[in-house]
């Protein structure tokens, strides 16, 4: 009998303002220009990088960080967290069928 313990796989979390932060600084964005590209207001955009406030359409901003970025806009949703990350590296998501 082996005395060996399956270690499920951890993949770090990231909050949706850490996630914004982490790509805008790839960009070499400031928050003012990577607002701007966004369409908000920079202080509403400082707001979401430390997590003071989160967009009120998240899956719509999701889907203007992807077309701004190439970043998959399921990794900014946390969507793809532990299934394959989608990300900087641009790993697309598995596909499931249920």
């Amino acid at each position: 009998m082996s005395n060996v313990v399956q270690m499920r796989r951890r993949y770090p979390t990231f909050s949706f303002g850490e996630r914004v932060r982490k790509v805008r600084r790839e960009t070499g964005m400031t928050q003012a220009e990577f607002a701007e590209k966004l369409g908000v207001g920079r202080q509403a955009y400082a707001a979401w990088e430390v997590d003071k406030n989160t967009p009120p359409r998240m899956v719509e901003v999701a889907e203007r960080l992807e077309e701004l970025t190439g970043v998959g806009r399921e990794w900014f949703l946390g969507w793809a967290d532990g299934s394959g990350p989608v990300g900087p590296a641009g790993i697309e998501p598995t596909t499931s069928t249920v």
